[in-house]
Order: C-alpha cells, then structure tokens, then sequence
C-alpha cells in the first residue's frame, strides 16, 4: 500500500484500495472513466477524449452531462482519499494521485530503476515490478482503446520477464528459471530470444540433448509457419552447445540497455558472400569501410544484413541513421541534426549544446571513444556529409553507405571504398526462383534472360519485376516481356546520372499494373516531404479517408514499391521517390495545389494538438479549419505527441518551406509557433531561429500585427536562449511595441516577462507589468513565474528577504497550478537564496525538494545538479556522508548523459572530501 493509504491496481481487473480494503467503482461505465484518468494520471485529459474512452465511436447524445454524473460519483467515491482528487481544468479534466498510488507508474518506475541497475540489486527491482501484476491489464473492460494500451504494457512485461532472465542466467540462477522460461516458451513457441535463454538455461543445468530438441522444435516451427530459419543469434548458440563450448558456462558482463536500431534486414538475400566476407575483413582491420554504387544496387541491403549476421558482436549496440542524401527534395539531413540523432541514440544528448557542428561532433566522439558500437550511415551523399559523423577512435565500426565514390575518404582515413557491382545472370535467375520457383522460371528461360537483361543487375528491379509476375501467377513470363517492349517506344526513363532507362519501364509497368487508387496515391506521394510518410499524411495528399489511403498503401507495398516501416508508416525508396516526384510534376497545378496545402494543413493541424498535450500552459493561437480532406492525427498522450514530433520533425521544416514558397503566409508564422516548443526542449534553437524568421516575414506580408508581434517575441526569447542579449532586448522592445495596440493583453504580458528576465535596469517594470497583465488575463502560472523571476532578481542584488517572500508565493501558485517545471525552479531559487543567507539547512531542504521534482519531470540533468546543490549544502552543515552520497548519485547521472564538464566537477568534490 503506498503511504497516502490509497491504492489503484491496472495490471489486472481495476480495483481501487483504501486502507487495505477494496472500493466499490460501480458499474462498468464509471469504472471506465476512473480507468481513463489513471491512465493518463496527474495529466490534463479533454472531455472529447474522455467521451471517445467512455464511449467509443457512439456517445449517446447526452454523454457529456453523463460523464459530469459519473465524475460526480467519482469524487464522492475518493472523497475518503485526500491524497487524491479530480480536477477541472481549462482543457480537460486531471486526475491528481501520488505516482506511488499507481501500481502501473509504480511498474514502470521500477523497470526504469531495474534497467539501470546490475546484479542483485537489478533481479530484486524487476522481482518487486513483476509482482505487481495479477493478469492481463484492466481485465474485465471492455473498449476499443484498451486493447492498444494492453498490448503496450504487455509487450512492457514481456521485456521485463526477458530481461530479468538474462540477469538470472548472469547470475548462475539458470535451474531455478527453468520452470517459468519453460512456461514462457509454450506460450511464445517462436520467440528466439526466450528460446535462446531456456536452451542456455537447460545447457548450464546439464540438459544439452533437451537444448538441442528445443531448437530443432522451434526451428521446425518457423520454418513450417513463417518459411525462414531462425536468425544467426540462435544458429550460433545451437552450434556452440552442439561443440560443447565452455564459454557457455561463463555469464556474459551484465550491461546497461544498448541501442539496437537496426531496422528490418531483407528477408529475400541472394548471392554476395564475396561481399559480406569483405565486410567481416574490413570489421577486423579497420574501423570504417564504405559501400557504394548506383541506387537500387542492393547497398542498405548488404549493410543490413551484414549488420543483422553480427550485431551481438558490438556489445554497446547498433545505430542506423539515414541521412537522406538522395531524392526529389535534394536535401540532405543536415550534419547538425545528424549528429544530435547520434548523440541521442547513445544515451548522450544531455543539455543543449552551443558552438555548432564542430562542438557537438567533439561530443559525438567522447560520447562513442572506447564504445564497441556499430554505426551505418545510409544514403551519405558526399564526404562533407560524412566526416563530421567519424568517431575518432577504434573501438566502433562504421558502415557510410553512398551513390558517392566518396574518394576523398582514402585521402583523409585510409579507406577504399567497396564498389557493390550489379547481380550477374545467375544471381539475378536465383532471385527470380525464389521469388516465382523454379518450374515457372524453367518454363521459360529466353522470357527470364530478357527480364534479366531489362532490369540491368539492379535487385530493386528484379524484386519489383518478380512481384509483379507473383502477383499474376496465370500470366506468362513472356507477356511482361512484351509489355516492357511496347513501353519501350514512349518512354523518356529517369536520367538519374547512374540508371538506365530500364529501371524506369520497371516502374511504369509497376505503376500500370495498379488499381487506380494506388497509381494516384504514388504519383502524390512524389510531393510527400520525405522518404517516410505517415498514413495521416498520404491520405492528406490523396484527399480520400484513412480506409481508403490505407487499402492503396497496402497495394503498394504488395507491389514492392513502399515498405511499410512500423505503424502506419511507410518509406519510398529514393529511386521510387524520384519517380513518383517526376509523376507528380505532370499533375495539374491545380491537383498538386490543392493536395499539398491539404498536406501542409495535415502537419500544421497535428503539431499545434501535440503542442497542446507536451507544452498546455503555453498561450495558445487560433488555427483556421482544416483544408477539406485534410486528417489530421490524433494523439492520445504527451508521450504520443512527443513521438509523432521526433518523426516529423524534418516535415514540419519543409511543410513551412513549401508554404512560404507557395505564399501562404498564414500557415507559414503557425507552423513555426506549433514546432517551437518542441525544438526548444530539443535545444534547437538554430531551427528555430531560422522558422520565426521565415514566420516574421510571412507576418509582415499579411499585414498582421497580432502575427509579427508573436514572432518577435519568440525571436526576442530565442536569442536570449542563444546568448545574444543585445538583439533579443531590441527584439522584445519591437514586440512590446507591436503588441501595445491590440487586443493580446497576454502576449503583451510574455514580452514584457521575457525583458524582465534580461534587462540590466528596468527589469523590475517590465516583471511587474507582465505581472499585472497575467492577472487581468487570468493567467496564474504566468503569475508565479512573474513571481519567482521577481524573487530571484531581488536576491541577486541582496534583498533577500523581498526575494524569499516571492519565490514562496510563486511556489504556491505553481503547485496549486499543477506545473511540476515551475514548481521545482522555485525550489531552486528558494535553495539558492537559503544558501547565499547561510542557513544551509534550509538549503539542503530545498535542493532536494528541487531534485526530486526535476527527477518527476524526466529532467535528470537538473535534477542532478540541484543534488550537487544538496551535497554542498549538507558539507556546508558538517553532514559529509550525506553530501558524499549525493554527489555520487549526481556523477552517476552526469557518467549517463556523457555530461564531462559536469561530471569533473563533481569528482572533484568528491576527491577534496574523501
């Protein structure tokens, strides 16, 4: 029971429990709306959503005041619970419970101390997490949008259980797991990982023959299901029981989670063993190689599956990052964006970084120098691209996958590139059986040579070509021989520099062999703003619903011509792109006008919903409707929004792009307002930068002065964020200006708090004007950051006791306010002022209230740095262990984000008072 006496179980039938005894919820409509709350605990839920949660697709028309009566009910039912209460919200409604009440945040909390601790420490975690369950996620409710969130945490439990195997197996416990993997296996029969750790377990408790039917059972069972082997993982463990290798009674080095990024290998791979063995070369001399020639050779697909074959070679993971050198945009993903991906991938993004790409390539390379981590680099498009993403040492290996010859990598690292040359006539035949089997090709053999000969070595092709014959199993090999022929005669091909115009009869013959629904959706997507579209977005561009965009993707990927990358979400090769872009470029203008302001509507509509979940304090703008046939998607949850900006970020830049080319100035200022939130807490402040400009301009085009105002005020807090004090003053004095005139008393008061933050002399007007405009606007966490601003710039300059009695009064009013950020700056400020005063004490109170509200956040950099304001407080008070202990803590988060600085100056601490 957690120490607020209450207690609600999800992982099983919901059950609420105060003082040890169960509460009755009542039927199962109001069970469905607490259910609702938690699972989105102590965050703002829309009553829209609560009514789609409760009810689905059929709300009766009274749902809204049924669902006030079930809330009613609700609070009378925790009326014996004071820890715990709803809240009516603006937005919605927040259900606000002590995350240790939960036994789902509970779980999860567990799991993540779980996955970061070793040994003994990490089985008891996963032990108490695992405990929590009593069946299958909020049984005994019945609504469509439980079943994706059941399917979450069960594949949450599922990695949990696997985990704590591998820790047990570390730890010599494998007779002891025998009994549960045994049971884990019947239930999963095709999982490789569990049936790896039971044919290890059985090995190590002297069963070697029982290990080797289990593979022999699981290896028959995917073949006979899924047509494949198992994968080189398990083969591998299979062959080292069958030779009795001793290593396998030695527990590997627990460690810490790994990126595995890998995406899906092909599952078809003929032919190019010369190749792979020049890969394993290479991984043996040499800490780089790059793979090249023409697209559509087969280069990702020798990396991957490469990379597939020996992945748990690298015991610190595997990163794959497409850098988006080749397609009908012509832009590459910028080395700055690259490298802040890379960095992420490590674990070691840390706090936003100045000084460029030279400062975070530097931290690109500690973050990876002594790390046994593959990295490929698809789709590089020149050396530039390439250089600033080489780590400096040799522990790693790096795969640059590239059109580019990319010579100048034997100039500045030693390394000749490996020329991926084209199928020959016998690998290509052997594609072609696997695909068709070998009595159809047999059939006709002079057919096969000349598809061979259209598709000129390159697989993508001959993959495309063999899909279309698969997919019409009554018609001749020849006859698609002939169609290509009569194609011949009328078409221009793709001048790509490095295809010949046969590649372009594939897809045009692909293309014709479509229903139209499918044609018409590729060719649009020719105009998508990447290579990966969401489903949101294709049927956006094709103005036709979800079903339909989604029946027509289905037909594309059948036909080879898009892959589906995850869910609802789809990539083109870049061959396939610059096709369908030069499909698209023949549309009437009016067609290409109207799906890509349907399209650019789709990204504007969506990042200003996920703004509102991840930033809802925030003063919002007002959007026009929707283009019609515009959908927009919907996000369930922060975490969701958050997601859906990490993929879509790239879009976003070129949805303002492609609005400001075509003058629609009023989505080109909102775009940039809807990313900015996001970018900031990326620490993008450059991107964001160049967005408000772009918004600045479009604002003064339309002669919008509400629009110019905002955009100076995010341009002034901008360069205030990047140091530039000067022009962010002038920025904010423009906006102050601009805003004075209108009915935006709120924006008004957001300018005038930023100049107050960083005026050297009239700091003190302008906090107490935002101040005033806040509470006239009703604005009460606006307020309390007036507030504890006003506390902090009366501290600095020695009027303690004023800055105290304000920070206090801000701390109220964020808590009362629910804003958990706000709340632990004004613990910090709180804490610093205790500390300037000398009652270290107080201080020591205060930091670690800071902490442990950061922590809540996710924000575990500031939450360690307020520990490090703890630990000194606590020396300060004679209380060395303490203080030791604490800056430990901190030093092991600052080891985590690879934060150097931060973590030097803690050993530092930690050395002068050993």
């Amino acid at each position: 029971m957690s120490e607020s006496g209450v207690e609600f179980r999800l992982l099983g039938p919901l059950e609420m429990r105060l003082g040890g005894r169960q509460v009755d919820l009542g039927h199962a409509r109001g069970q469905l709306v607490l259910a609702a709350l938690l699972t989105d605990a102590n965050r703002t839920v829309s009553v829209d959503l609560l009514v789609d949660r409760v009810w689905g697709d059929s709300p009766p028309v009274s749902a809204r005041n049924t669902l006030h009566s079930y809330l009613s009910r609700l609070r009378h039912t925790l009326a014996g619970a004071p820890a715990v209460r709803i809240d009516r919200r603006k937005a919605g409604y927040l259900l606000d419970v002590p995350a240790a009440a939960v036994d789902r945040l509970r779980f999860e909390e567990l799991l993540r101390q779980a996955f970061a601790a070793e040994g003994r420490q990490a089985l008891a975690l996963f032990d108490n997490a695992l405990a929590l369950w009593r069946g299958d996620a909020f049984a005994g409710l019945d609504a469509p949008w439980l079943a994706g969130l059941r399917g979450g945490l069960s594949q949450q439990l599922l990695a949990a259980r696997t985990a704590r195997n591998e820790i047990a197996l570390h730890l010599g416990e494998h007779e002891a797991l025998l009994p549960g993997l045994t049971l884990m296996a019947t239930q999963r029969p095709t999982d490789e990982r569990i049936a790896g750790q039971l044919m290890l377990a059985l090995h190590r408790s002297g069963r070697s023959a029982e290990a080797l039917e289990h593979y022999r059972s699981v290896r028959d069972r995917l073949v006979d299901e899924q047509g494949m082997d198992p994968g080189a993982e398990l083969q591998n463990l299979h062959h080292r029981i069958l030779s009795a290798d001793p290593d396998l009674h030695r527990s590997p080095q627990q460690s810490s989670p790994k990126p595995r990024q890998l995406p899906a290998p092909p599952r078809l791979f003929i032919g190019r063993q010369e190749s792979l063995a020049a890969l394993t070369r290479s991984r043996r001399v040499t800490g780089l190689v790059a793979i090249t020639g023409p697209g559509g050779i087969g280069k990702t697909w020798l990396a991957l599956r490469w990379a597939e074959e020996h992945q748990r070679q690298f015991g610190d993971g595997v990163v794959y990052l497409d850098l988006h050198g080749y397609g009908p945009a012509n832009r590459p993903l910028p080395t700055e964006t690259a490298l802040r991906v890379l960095l992420e991938a490590l674990g070691a993004a840390g706090p936003p970084l100045t000084g460029g790409v030279d400062a975070l390539a530097a931290h690109y390379r500690s973050a990876i120098d002594g790390r046994d981590v593959l990295v490929i680099l698809d789709n590089a498009r020149s050396l530039d691209d390439v250089l600033p993403l080489l780590p400096g040492g040799a522990s790693c290996f790096t795969i640059v996958v590239s059109r580019d010859r990319l010579p100048g990598l034997a100039v500045h690292n030693g390394v000749h590139p490996m020329s991926l040359p084209g199928f020959d006539d016998d690998d290509a035949g052997r594609l072609l059986t696997a695909h068709l089997g070998e009595a159809r090709v047999a059939a006709e053999p002079a057919a096969v040579a000349e598809l061979i000969g259209y598709c000129a070595g390159l697989p993508l092709a001959l993959a495309m070509l063999a899909a279309r014959a698969a997919n019409s199993p009554q018609l001749p090999l020849a006859a698609l021989v002939d169609e290509l022929r009569d194609l011949s005669d009328r078409l221009d091909g793709l001048h790509t520099g490095d295809v010949s115009m046969n590649l372009g009869l594939v897809f045009q013959q692909s293309r014709d062999a479509l229903p139209a629904s499918a044609a018409d959706l590729l060719d649009l997507l020719g105009l998508a703003f990447g290579a990966e579209v969401g489903l949101a977005a294709a049927a956006s561009l094709a103005g036709c619903s979800l079903p339909q965009a989604r029946a027509a993707l289905s037909r594309l990927v059948q036909a080879h011509l898009v892959t589906q990358s995850g869910a609802d979400r789809y990539r083109l090769h870049d061959l396939v792109r610059l096709y369908a872009s030069r499909r698209a470029a023949e549309l009437p203008h009016a067609v290409r006008d109207a799906a890509l302001r349907r399209l650019v509507s789709c990204y504007l509509h969506t990042s200003h919903h996920a703004d509102r979940l991840t930033d809802p304090f925030r003063p919002d703008i007002a959007l026009a409707a929707a283009e019609p046939g515009t959908h927009p998607v919907v996000l369930a949850t922060p975490s969701a929004a958050s997601a859906w900006f990490a993929a879509e970020i790239g879009s976003l830049h070129m949805a303002q792009q492609v609005a400001t080319d075509n003058g629609w100035d009023d989505l080109v200022w909102q775009l940039a307002w809807s990313a900015t939130s996001h970018r900031r807490r990326q620490g993008h402040n450059g991107d964001s930068i160049a967005a408000w400009l772009a918004g600045l301009d479009a604002a003064r085009r339309l002669g919008d002065p509400a629009a110019i105002g905002t955009a100076q005020r995010y341009l002034g807090y901008l360069h205030s964020m990047r140091g530039d004090k000067r022009a962010a003053r002038q920025l904010l004095r423009d906006a102050i200006g601009t805003l004075s005139g209108l009915d935006d008393r709120r924006g008004l008061a957001v300018a005038h708090y930023l100049l107050g933050t960083i005026a050297p002399r009239d700091w003190q007007h302008h906090l107490t004007e935002a101040r005033r405009l806040f509470e006239a606007t009703d604005s009460p966490t606006w307020v309390a950051c007036c507030l504890n601003t006003l506390g902090w710039r009366n501290a600095a300059r020695g009027r303690y006791r004023e800055g105290r009695e304000l920070c206090e009064q801000a701390l109220v009013r964020f808590t009362a306010g629910g804003d958990d950020q706000g709340r632990a700056a004004a613990w910090e400020s709180l804490a610093v002022i205790a500390q300037r005063t000398g009652d270290h004490d107080e201080a020591a109170r205060c930091f670690r209230a800071a902490s442990d509200v950061f922590d809540g956040c996710g924000n575990v950099v500031e939450s360690a740095a307020m520990l490090v304001g703890f630990g000194d407080a606590k020396q300060l008070t004679g209380d060395l262990d303490e203080a030791r202990e604490a800056w430990r803590q901190a030093l092991g988060t600052y080891l985590q984000q690879h934060a150097a600085e931060a973590a030097a100056d803690v050993r530092r601490r930690l050395a002068s008072h050993s």
